[in-house]
């Protein structure tokens, strides 16, 4: 606040007013907590994706999965272009574009407690239907995230070890260097896969810009030192990585 202006106090202001103003804070703290929604459910799918794609060619049949689920499955994981990806996030990118609209033109505690109220009304009938919308959407990924689980923890349990008890997992580090320099046990149809799935991905783009290999970022995210897997467990570690920040 500058020196000449003169000091404003909540606590003395009118009712009125004092109401107007709490009721734009509930709706700027559930905008705040809708737009961090948005990018949980774009993170959960990139974490979702490694699982699944994590899982052995040979678990993804419907006499070991629910043929509905691995129907669901491959729409949503099994993409290899940009416009897949978008296919599936333009609903939510477009509700996250519209909550940060709807920040812009009506958040604003200026003027009357009249022309908060109108403003705040006009705020919240429209953020409950995004808020509706984006539920839909969270649901439906997180029975995804779900679906995911299931079919990698039913892959490890029958298809990560050979007759001999030997792990095989197609993902699992090997190379002259498996600590330091990993590359998957075995580069077969499941590292095709992935490999596409990761061109899907609208970052992939911007580091090959920047000079990496798709190789690179695809073992970047199998691999990475606090990304790769859980000290005494062989899982697929849940990454935490935004979308926004590329």
């Amino acid at each position: 606040m500058c020196q000449k202006c003169t000091p404003f106090y909540l606590a003395e202001a009118p009712q009125e007013m004092q109401d107007a103003i709490a009721h734009l804070n509930t709706l700027s703290r559930a905008i705040d907590e809708a737009s961090r929604l948005c990018i949980k459910i774009e993170d959960g799918y990139r974490e979702a994706g490694v699982v699944y794609h994590c899982t052995q060619l040979s678990a993804r049949w419907p006499a070991n999965f629910p043929q509905s689920k691995l129907d669901k499955l491959k729409e949503t994981f099994d993409i290899s272009s940009l416009a897949g990806y978008d296919a599936i996030f333009n609903p939510l990118h477009n509700i996250f574009s519209s909550i940060v609209e709807l920040r812009a033109t009506y958040l604003r505690f200026g003027g009357t407690p009249e022309q908060m109220c109108e403003r705040a009304k006009k705020l919240e009938d429209t953020f409950k239907v995004l808020s509706v919308q984006l539920n839909g959407i969270r649901t439906a990924m997180e029975l995804r995230i779900d679906d995911a689980d299931a079919l990698f923890e039913l892959s490890r349990a029958m298809y990560e070890t050979d007759d001999w008890g030997v792990r095989c997992a197609w993902h699992d580090p090997a190379g002259d260097d498996p600590v330091l320099n990993p590359v998957p046990f075995r580069l077969g149809e499941e590292w095709r896969l992935f490999r596409a799935w990761v061109v899907s991905l609208p970052e992939t783009a911007t580091a090959i810009l920047a000079g990496r290999t798709l190789d690179e970022v695809a073992l970047g995210m199998l691999y990475a030192e606090d990304e790769g897997f859980e000290d005494g467990d062989d899982s697929p570690k849940r990454r935490g990585v935004s979308w926004l920040s590329f």
